[in-house]
């Protein structure tokens, strides 16, 4: 994680958003490092800013923010990238068009991918890589993954996910990057890559995302991550728009959750910036 420098602050703006593990964030920001709007419950073990925090309207917000706090490092900074392959499953822009249920194959998108779907999109087991372009999903209806991994690879390769779709993707359980269901590789480390994340009523992200150098808008519609078992996330900046209940689980106490490597015993949200 970086620290030092004055950049866009980290938001939020929610109904009621619970993290059982925490908010650690390292912005150095002097007015707004973490800002927050809610009407609702903002609840947490703890909120550590390096910067200075400022509280809108919101009344519930436990516990307060602590500002000064010290700058904690990245916990995945020396993990290799994930190992995609150099050949290209694809050349160019890849676009999928469907009216029907579908399928989508793990690979390397090179020049990105996008998925037109009216209805269900299942994503197979396996790590699917996208270099010098998006990963594009429109979509309103369901999409599913267990043991999948997304890698964008590149700063031109975000994510941008649209249609506020139900999107239910669980991580890998097995290999060097078990438990991380998203890694952002350090070619886009100069880059404030747009990240766009929209969801509706009954999405779960099971894993870490891993997206240190990424702007997050994420939009969530209804619940997010009720039935997920454990959820953590560090990028640059984060601006959570919440229309209902977002959770972020800590790992359950039965050991049956995959948490990377240097990640266990830390907070569940990590803004580098």
């Amino acid at each position: 994680m970086k620290s030092g420098k004055q950049i866009k602050p980290n938001s939020v703006n929610a109904n009621s958003v619970i993290n059982e593990c925490g908010f650690q964030v390292n912005s150095s920001h002097t007015q707004r490092a973490f800002y927050i709007e809610n009407q609702g419950k903002f609840s947490a073990p703890s909120i550590a800013v390096n910067g200075k925090s400022k509280l809108g309207s919101g009344k519930m917000i436990s516990p307060p923010p602590v500002d000064g706090s010290p700058v904690v490092p990245d916990p995945l900074a020396g993990m290799p990238e994930p190992d995609a392959r150099t050949v290209c499953t694809s050349n160019g822009l890849k676009t999928i068009n469907s009216q029907a249920k579908m399928s989508i194959e793990p690979g390397v998108y090179c020049g990105g991918l996008t998925v037109n779907a009216a209805d269900e999109v299942t994503l197979k087991p396996g790590v699917y890589g996208f270099r010098d372009g998006a990963f594009t999903l429109n979509t309103s209806a369901r999409v599913t993954g267990k043991d999948v991994q997304f890698y964008f690879e590149d700063a031109q390769s975000p994510l941008l996910l649209n249609g506020a779709a139900i999107l239910q993707v669980s991580a890998p359980t097995k290999g060097e990057h078990a438990g991380i269901l998203m890694f952002q590789g350090r070619k886009a480390m100069d880059g404030n890559v747009q990240f766009r994340i929209n969801t509706s009523a009954g999405s779960f992200y099971n894993g870490l995302i891993y997206l240190p150098y990424a702007v997050i808008d994420w939009n969530v519609s209804g619940s997010l991550n009720t039935e997920s078992s454990y959820t953590a996330l560090i990028a640059k900046v984060l601006n959570l728009y919440v229309s209902g209940t977002a959770l972020v689980k800590k790992p359950t106490q039965d050991g049956n959750d995959f948490i990377p490597t240097g990640l266990s015993g830390g907070r569940g949200i990590r803004l580098v910036e």
